[in-house]
């Protein structure tokens, strides 16, 4: 049966899934079970991504509490979803079809580049990890060739390669550099055996795990749905469709829109209510990595200028997006220095008024400090 929502009820939804401005706090472990993984970026100004994302869902989260669980208690690991990911451990063996398109898509894309016997090069590396853990930087076994492309030693590509297939796994991160360890020392009650007997059945979960990590979906061309398999709008639709049948995921019709959403039907969000209250949102937070839809549902229009030439950008370089409630009043830009956060920069839309939302703002930036600084 589809369901028929005002605009409204849609951002409310959305934004309850998310606990994002809501009466509710939840913990790490609910967070994961509901959106099952949170996108690594390597950008701190003032956290990583995934601190941001628990941020903004997690009342006393502090900055580094993922960290503590990912890489000293190996709850979750830091590896590969639909980009790279921290992913709960339960979820790891559901996603050997991944690992193995993405080692293969290395090997016919790179590898191949350098000519090496891969054989022989993997048992090398190894060999040396036999010795404990080490820096990705600390392993180079030689350049190969130059690509044109790249100037890189193979070594980098091959650890890559490694992991992807349960043979070596990422121990630690100390800044942004990567320590590898022997996969069955780092994780060794988990083994890379594939829970599924065929292609079609992964291909049903790994679409409704996709819908899981936003909340809500729709059959367009971006990039949350991707992933190596369902590459055209034809062949998502067929599963969007058994998904449906199978009541896994329910339809979704909203005003004024004319496009068919989906969204998960097993989610219980009795009790959580909206709050006024303002969170600042990371700019790869689930919730907003479909700009379409946001733009579609919020009417506001949200780009990551990180990469755009500085003299062409419209904000700045890490802005965040700043939401009220149920409606996003404008983008922040933050400076952290001595573990000091000041605000850069505030713009906010052209009909909102700052006196209106400055004491919002005010508390939502001394949370800010807070779990900036415990």
């Amino acid at each position: 049966m589809k369901i028929h929502w005002t605009k409204a009820q849609a951002k409310a939804y959305l934004l309850t899934y998310h606990n994002i401005n809501t009466n509710q706090s939840m913990s790490i472990q609910s967070l994961f079970n509901r959106l099952h993984s949170i996108q690594y970026d390597p950008i701190h100004v003032v956290g990583y991504n995934h601190d941001l994302v628990c941020h903004a869902r997690i009342h006393d989260y502090t900055l580094g509490d993922l960290d503590d669980h990912i890489y000293n208690h190996k709850t979750y690991i830091d590896h590969w979803d639909r980009i790279a990911s921290i992913i709960d451990i339960k979820d790891y063996e559901n996603l050997s079809f991944i690992r193995q398109e993405k080692a293969k898509h290395l090997y016919d894309g790179v590898l191949k580049t350098y000519q090496i016997d891969l054989e022989e090069y993997s048992k090398n590396i190894l060999n040396v990890f036999e010795q404990g853990p080490l820096n990705s930087k600390e392993i180079d076994l030689g350049v190969h060739k130059n690509a044109s492309w790249k100037k890189n030693s193979p070594s980098l590509y091959v650890l890559e390669y490694l992991m992807y297939q349960s043979k070596l796994a990422i121990d630690k991160r100390v800044g942004n550099q990567r320590s590898f360890d022997l996969f069955h020392r780092v994780y060794p009650n988990l083994s890379d055996k594939n829970n599924f007997d065929d292609l079609d059945s992964f291909l049903l979960y790994y679409l409704k795990r996709r819908i899981d990590v936003v909340g809500m979906s729709w059959n367009m061309t971006h990039n949350q749905l991707g992933n190596p398999f369902l590459t055209s709008k034809k062949a998502r639709q067929y599963y969007f469709d058994l998904l449906v049948k199978k009541n896994l995921i329910t339809e979704v019709i909203v005003e004024d829109l004319s496009y068919t959403f989906y969204i998960p039907t097993d989610v219980n969000l009795d009790g959580i209510m909206l709050e006024q209250k303002v969170s600042f949102l990371s700019p790869l937070d689930n919730m907003i990595w479909d700009r379409k839809l946001i733009q579609v549902l919020f009417e506001f229009d949200y780009t990551w200028e990180m990469y755009v030439p500085k003299q062409k950008r419209h904000y700045g370089y890490y802005v965040m997006p700043v939401i009220l409630k149920d409606q996003f009043i404008g983008r922040v830009e933050f400076n952290s220095s001595n573990d000091i956060i000041t605000i850069k920069n505030l713009w906010l839309e052209k009909h909102i008024s700052k006196k209106d939302v400055q004491s919002y703002i005010d508390a939502a930036y001394e949370r800010l400090i807070q779990y900036y600084s415990k």
